[in-house]
């Protein structure tokens, strides 16, 4: 595996609420380290708040520290030296807005547009990846930093207004010839088949359609807290997927495998290992009480065994992080079976070589030409 030097990334979005500021500190977490992640939100400050909420003691030294240095004509430091280490993510270092009120007090659009610029120049010079969280829509700041990046990667939602408002960054960007920057596209809380939402948005925005995200209120819930989401959650995973799609020479397949199209479907506010742990509780009770019903006249019915095994199904039925571990055990057996049977079928299958290969592996070629 080769690791990319000195890219760096745009996330950008038409509007806020995308879920932008989260999935960029979870693509920090699966890129290969060193990673860098620049808060360039000067509207909110989102990625600085979030950050500062649990995981950095203190996010007041960042571009506005530079701004102020650069007013009163003094070098701009060390890039390295106003970098913060996130201590959950080895490899991970933060560049923060500073101090949000100085933006208002002290600062003005022009001053901290020539910061960033000149704070992602130097970050250039850096080995790694930069990933750079934009404001939500597109300003002038926004398109500083699309100058200057290599590459810019979208984060959409499944709705119209957040369609036409990502269509009319993408107009901008294509009016400042800008465009052929564009990696791709994530949909993020999708509840429903995104495959034609996923064609509709490479027509419209002219770039490759990384992945569909599900509606994940587990990761949701940390965010919240200020905690960075699991590469392993359900969010991460599909992030991760289309992290590889994106770089497939940087980033290695995710450990779990992304959801089909059909599996969007049955999205809830449970989430679909919830539903097919519930299934399977379901079905369990089902069939005992048949069973049951066959020995209602055996002394095991008398002694009231049944009622205590039902009523034990029951429970397990009732709660839901049961219901999802019981999901993913059923998920993890299914997994099992399929690559166990495509083994198989390798192995019975006149004329196909390597019947020990994964059943996820490409075929081999073979070294040997043909006179």
């Amino acid at each position: 595996m080769t690791t990319e030097k000195g890219r760096l990334i745009a996330i950008m979005s038409g509007k806020g609420g995308s879920g932008k500021t989260m999935a960029t500190a979870v693509m920090a977490e699966i890129l290969p380290p060193p990673v860098v992640i620049v808060d360039a939100d000067t509207g909110t400050a989102g990625m600085t708040f979030y950050l500062g909420l649990d995981l950095l003691p203190n996010t007041r030294e960042g571009l506005t520290t530079l701004a102020q240095r650069s007013l009163r004509s003094e070098p701009i430091p060390n890039i390295e030296r106003v970098l913060k280490p996130i201590p959950s993510q080895e490899g991970v270092r933060f560049l923060s807005i500073g101090d949000p009120r100085r933006l208002f007090r002290d600062m003005n659009e022009k001053r901290m547009t020539a910061t960033i610029r000149q704070a992602l120049e130097k970050l250039a010079s850096l080995p790694g990846w930069t990933l750079v969280d934009c404001r939500g829509g597109i300003d002038r700041e926004s398109l500083a930093v699309c100058r200057i990046v290599d590459e810019i990667i979208l984060i959409v939602e499944p709705n119209t207004t957040s369609f036409q408002a990502t269509q009319h960054v993408v107009d901008i960007l294509a009016r400042q010839d800008l465009d052929a920057k564009l990696r791709g596209f994530f949909i993020n809380k999708v509840f429903d088949d995104p495959t034609i939402t996923g064609r509709e948005g490479t027509a419209a925005f002219g770039c490759q359609f990384l992945s569909a995200i599900p509606l994940d209120l587990a990761a949701t819930r940390d965010f919240l807290v200020g905690a960075v989401p699991s590469k392993t959650t359900l969010f991460g995973t599909h992030i991760w997927d289309g992290l590889c799609k994106a770089y497939p020479h940087s980033v290695l397949p995710p450990l779990r495998p992304p959801w089909k199209s059909s599996e969007y479907r049955e999205v809830n506010l449970l989430g679909v290992d919830s539903m097919r742990g519930g299934y399977l509780v379901a079905g369990g009770i089902a069939l005992a009480s048949f069973e049951f019903y066959l020995l209602r006249d055996s002394r095991f019915y008398a002694s009231g065994a049944p009622l205590m095994i039902l009523a034990v199904l029951g429970m397990l039925g009732g709660i839901d992080s049961m219901r999802r571990k019981i999901g993913e055990l059923l998920a993890s057996y299914r997994r099992v079976a399929k690559r166990t049977l495509m083994r198989l079928e390798r192995t019975v299958a006149p004329g196909v070589p390597d019947a020990g290969l994964r059943a996820d592996a490409p075929p081999r070629r073979s070294n040997i030409r043909k006179s």
